[in-house]
């Protein structure tokens, strides 16, 4: 969701700048900078989202499903 509002966020921006009045290239910079903000959060949320994935099938595989199950509640 993240990464969609940046794109949004970045094409809103592109087409305020190419206005050319200081005021709408002043909000197109803010919005660019929101928008690439909402970038980062889906970065770390993929990378969170990937690191539990991935200690929980490790933790399947070397210990059986119920401890991966255990993990899941965590």
């Amino acid at each position: 969701m993240a990464a969609v509002a940046g794109g949004l966020g970045g094409r809103v921006a592109g087409a305020a700048y190419e206005a050319g009045e200081p005021e709408a290239m002043m909000a197109a910079c803010r919005a660019r900078v929101v928008a690439d903000l909402l970038d980062a959060v889906a970065a770390l949320a993929a990378l969170l989202f990937v690191r539990r994935l991935t200690a929980m099938r490790s933790a399947k595989t070397l210990h059986g499903s119920a401890v991966a199950h255990t993990a899941a509640l965590l």
